[in-house]
């Protein structure tokens, strides 16, 4: 086996810690949140099909729709349906049932995203680092738009929030020499 295709949220945190953070607002960190063997081949088939191709500094792909890279990165999807997010929205105060989007974002060449906070219809984001080893994770701020510090880079770690509009400010960027692979959920 491969890896393990129907790996549930409520089986993650069973294996793993759902750690919870209260300042600079609440959020939530798991680590280990895909099965390694999964990650390494989603991780070589980004690389090879969409990275190399990749002349930008960002580019977000909509996993939801996108039926030409569901056949191009059949692994992505994998792990993507592998973590189901309503399965933990109770713990950030919310209930199940939402529609859940993904996609796949790639920055690199130094791109920065500005502080910003969720906007929309989005109630719970999910930000799963994927590659390099060595990249930035996510910077916060707090409700004055002032850094207080970052949430740390590592692979298969995943930062998780509910919106809080105007509190929940928070920022990230790719380094200058390197680029940054994350897969993002959300709950609508």
């Amino acid at each position: 086996m491969i890896f393990q295709k129907n790996f549930s949220a409520e089986k993650i945190i069973k294996n793993t810690e759902l750690k919870f953070y209260n300042e600079p607002w609440p959020y939530s960190i798991l680590d280990n949140t895909y099965d390694v063997d999964g990650l390494e081949k989603a991780v070589a088939e980004i690389k090879k099909k969409v990275l190399n191709a990749f002349k930008g500094d960002r580019l977000s792909i909509n996993l939801n729709h996108s039926i030409e890279y569901r056949e191009r990165l059949p692994f992505t999807y994998y792990l993507v349906d592998s973590f189901d997010l309503n399965s933990i929205a109770d713990s950030f105060g919310l209930k199940s049932g939402y529609r859940t989007t993904c996609e796949l974002s790639i920055c690199k060449n130094g791109w920065v995203q500005k502080v910003h906070d969720e906007t929309g219809p989005k109630m719970l984001s999910c930000v799963t680092y994927i590659d390099p080893i060595d990249e930035c994770g996510t910077m916060l701020y707090d409700s004055n738009k002032d850094y207080v510090g970052d949430v740390e880079w590592k692979v298969n770690r995943s930062m998780i929030f509910a919106k809080k509009p105007n509190v929940t400010w928070h920022s990230f960027r790719s380094s200058s020499n390197s680029y940054r692979i994350t897969i993002n959920q959300f709950l609508h």
